[in-house]
């Protein structure tokens, strides 16, 4: 009896410490933290203490945090799963979200068809839902585009072919390099037509030297040459602000950058403060090329050094990039009207001058690739802010600098 009441006590401890760990879980999974909350989600759902709409909160949002993670089709099983249970569980209206939800991913997927399909089931549960109405009208336009384009039978390439223009450099070998070569192909269609960027950083240098800050606003107008090849035209206008007092500047700079503005080519940069000062720089070799840049895959690495001549240094400086695709996320995180996905691209990389040694530096750059806009822009999520652009220590021989701020998207528009 002793023995059997001992099991018992045992299995009632277990129990509880279960369903501790459970209600643990719960708010743990809430919080939408990105693969901490996919991990208690899941032990919510496997302690089968949840039934109904409460499990299918829990269902939506599991498949939202694989959705933010380029697990499109573990979220897609996820709100086939909440959609089932709500059914017979919510109103109307709670049901026709998660079919919105669910069509957002398949539209993520490129499943366009299957995408309208959920949104037309939404409106049919809840016609006054927007969000539907809204979607279902973009996906429609994008399957109209796509049958117009399968349709013309008259042979003409949608690729411009564009000449450079002649006051940019542009190595005529590396430009070859980037035509032929493997790791520059599978270009996308650049869509994007100009974008706003506004950027808050703090500076600091750890070894000795003024702390500043600074905010400053890049209106960009972008123009795709040909396969690959993007034209930016970008303005720029800053303010310093550091102990005793404050500056302003202007820049204008034209770069044309491979790979859709990942890698530039060549540049001209007219800087105005005080003085006015025309800096021109130019691509003379890529080397060391390792991987591919496209198709943009969650953990797709690559790796390439840039040889660069630039008017500005004391001969030729090198750009030594090692690069992983980090992250997938919503593009609506960076921009509201955004679609489709947000790669981040994450780059560790050494700038290497033979002939000043004390201006080498290292350091971690973060971009990302918006594929409805066909390029890559440096910007942090807005929702919520992640810093991903500038928290670095670059170090060099002379200082240790810490960077650390923000650069959101303002606003843009795409090709007409």
């Amino acid at each position: 009896m002793l023995r059997n009441w001992a099991i018992y006590a045992a299995f009632a401890y277990i129990a509880l410490s279960i369903h501790a760990a459970v209600a643990d879980d719960h708010p743990t999974c809430l919080e939408r933290d990105g693969e901490r909350s996919i991990a208690a989600c899941t032990r919510v759902i496997e302690a089968e203490s949840l039934v109904g709409k409460d499990l299918a909160t829990i269902y939506v949002v599991r498949a939202t945090m694989y959705r933010s993670t380029g697990k499109y089709d573990l979220a897609i099983d996820d709100l086939t799963r909440a959609i089932d249970l709500l059914k017979s569980a919510a109103p109307n209206e709670v049901v026709a979200s998660a079919f919105v939800t669910r069509g957002s991913v398949y539209a993520l997927k490129g499943e366009t068809a299957k995408a309208a399909a959920d949104y037309r089931q939404a409106l049919a549960l809840d016609s006054a839902n927007t969000q539907a109405a809204a979607d279902l009208k973009n996906v429609e336009n994008g399957l109209a585009e796509a049958e117009a384009q399968s349709a013309d039978t008259s042979g003409a390439s949608s690729v411009p072919n564009e000449p450079l223009p002649l006051d940019i450099p542009v190595s005529a070998e590396v430009l070859q390099l980037v035509k032929t070569h493997p790791f520059f192909a599978n270009s996308p269609s650049v869509r994007v037509a100009a974008y706003t960027t506004v950027s808050s950083f703090h500076t600091d240098f750890r070894t000795g030297g003024a702390a500043s800050s600074s905010v400053n606003e890049s209106v960009s107008f972008v123009r795709w040459l040909r396969t690959g090849i993007v034209h930016l035209d970008q303005n720029s206008h800053q303010t310093i602000t550091y102990k005793g007092g404050s500056t302003t500047s202007l820049a204008q700079s034209v770069t044309i950058s491979a790979a859709n503005g990942f890698i530039p080519l060549g540049s001209r940069t007219v800087t105005q403060t005080n003085a006015t000062g025309i800096g021109l720089s130019k691509a003379v070799f890529i080397t060391k090329l390792q991987g591919h840049v496209f198709p943009l895959q969650l953990g797709n690495r690559f790796a390439f050094e840039t040889t660069f001549r630039s008017q500005s240094q004391a001969g030729d400086y090198l750009d030594n990039e090692q690069c992983e695709v980090a992250r997938t996320l919503d593009a609506r995180r960076f921009y509201s009207s955004l679609k489709g996905e947000a790669y981040l691209v994450r780059c560790d990389y050494q700038y290497i001058y033979p002939k000043m040694k004390s201006a080498n530096s290292s350091g971690q750059r973060k971009t990302v690739f918006f594929s409805s806009l066909g390029t890559f822009i440096t910007a942090d999520p807005i929702d919520p802010p992640e810093q991903i652009t500038f928290n670095s220590a670059i170090v060099t021989s002379n200082h240790i600098i810490e960077s650390s701020g923000t650069q959101t998207l303002k606003s843009f528009s795409t090709i007409r």
